[in-house]
């Protein structure tokens, strides 16, 4: 049992309720001895200032033990009166959320004084009265749940809800009569489904919280990248994407880069460096940022190595928009490194002035636009670099050593934009196009680029030796 004494640490009780009532990560910590990642303080800020409120997040992220137990706590030993409302997917979930709040009760002297006096800890299974009045109820998710009017509703797991109507007719309507929250939260599934739903609701705040950001572990205590690689190794790709990247467009019909393609370029032994071979040949792919904002695509470099038809990444690394001096630097930084035998570059916006620049010092640098036709025909040529032969094998190596950090951050990024690219047709002119549903697509960009500089650069070699 965590003792009042521990908690308060020596901190004068009042001091300490003051500070607790108004941060939600120091309540967290010191009352249930869980130091909060960034991202779940954030979730309780979140509930806290929107009444309704969409939270898509990784499994095993501690939605349930943050949202569940620990903000209902705060709620509910705060603002006596106070009215919860857990439901779920499945009933059985729910009674757990209920379960663990018992428990913490019955488990800390300080939590301990919301137990009635004369109160029979084996409170009943779907329902719990705190002291001050404060009251937690747990129902199963169909049309009963209408008779309830709550401060707080708390659904967990909602991709599973199949019937939107009990949602939307029963469940919502609960936070009425007080004004009260929803939080509707859940680990994606597939597209459209209750989570995607939700979050295409203009009243809801919604945010998602994939387990990497930038190709890094948001909760790198728990979940390492070796631990990570772990788990895409063991469940599979799709599930990964789902599951920990919430990504539920993954291999879905029209993609171009099918996951199971990606997974098969993969190389545990591989890691980023220097030139392998010594007869290799080194290409080096540019794009650049647009802008500087918040939402602009980032610079990236990319440096592939090719030999007897075999191409892998050797080193890539994005940047939020490098001033024009600064990218002209780090091209040069990057060729003395790797002496390319071609530095391919897309010349829009600040491109073409870099272009010039290093044309005038002597680089061998060339432009390779992408964009319409040109972006296209870099995409296929990368597809068909991808596309494993008929013995099952690739043209195109990703490094994936467990202990690459560089190396692992950048192609967890390249991961989430080759899988966000598809092929559909215009509705206006019924042709087959390209497009990109991820937020970004600069690693691929860069990539495209120097992979097609490296397929044209040895055409020209194997035409000239002829």
């Amino acid at each position: 049992m965590r003792t009042k004494a521990e908690i308060l640490n020596g901190m004068d009780e009042s001091l300490f309720l003051d500070i607790a009532r108004l941060d939600f990560a120091f309540w967290m910590e010191r009352v249930f001895g869980l130091k909060p990642y960034w991202y779940q303080a954030e979730w309780m800020y979140l509930v806290d200032n929107n009444r309704y409120t969409g939270i898509k997040a990784y499994r095993g992220s501690g939605k349930s033990k943050v949202l569940g137990t620990i903000y209902t706590f705060h709620k509910c030993y705060f603002n006596p009166g106070f009215r919860v409302l857990l439901t779920a997917s499945e009933y059985k979930q729910a009674t757990k959320i209920l379960y663990d709040i018992k428990e913490e009760v019955e488990n800390s002297e300080f939590l301990k004084v919301l137990i009635p006096v004369g109160q029979n800890t084996k409170w009943c299974e779907d329902e719990v009265m705190f002291s001050n009045g404060s009251h937690i109820v747990v129902k199963a998710f169909t049309k009963a749940i209408k008779g309830v009017h709550v401060n707080y509703v708390f659904n967990d797991e909602i991709q599973d809800i199949t019937d939107r109507r009990i949602f939307s007719i029963s469940l919502a309507p609960t936070v009425n009569k007080y004004k009260g929250h929803l939080v509707a939260s859940g680990t994606t599934d597939h597209l459209g489904d209750m989570l995607d739903e939700i979050f295409a609701k203009p009243e809801y705040v919604c945010k998602s919280y994939p387990i990497l950001i930038e190709g890094v572990s948001i909760c790198p205590e728990d979940f390492p990248l070796d631990v990570i690689e772990e788990l895409r190794k063991r469940d599979g790709e799709e599930s990964f994407q789902t599951q920990y990247m919430l990504n539920p467009k993954a291999d879905k019909e029209g993609s171009m880069f099918p996951q199971k393609w990606i997974a098969n370029c993969f190389s545990t032994s591989e890691k980023f460096g220097p030139r392998m071979h010594e007869s290799s040949m080194i290409i080096m792919g540019c794009d650049f940022a647009m802008s500087s904002s918040e939402r602009a695509d980032f610079d990236c470099y990319v440096i592939v190595e090719k030999i007897a038809g075999k191409t892998t990444i050797r080193h890539g690394e994005r940047h939020k928009g490098f001033p024009k001096d600064a990218k002209l630097q780090r091209i040069r930084e990057l060729f003395t490194m790797y002496n390319p035998a071609m530095i391919i570059l897309d010349p829009s916006s600040i491109g073409t002035a870099i272009l010039q620049d290093l044309r005038n010092e002597g680089y061998p640098v060339q432009e390779g636009a992408f964009y319409s036709k040109e972006r296209q025909g870099m995409l296929v040529n990368l597809q068909t670099l991808m596309q494993p032969d008929r013995n099952g094998i690739s043209a195109f190596v990703i490094p994936r050593h467990p202990e690459d950090d560089a190396g692992l951050t950048f192609t967890n990024k390249l991961v989430e934009e080759l899988i966000g690219f598809y092929e559909e047709r215009s509705e206006t002119t019924m042709m087959k196009r390209i497009v990109s549903r991820a937020s970004h697509d600069d690693t691929v960009a860069s990539l495209a680029l120097a992979c097609k500089g490296a397929s044209e650069q040895q055409e020209y070699l194997d035409y000239v030796a002829v």
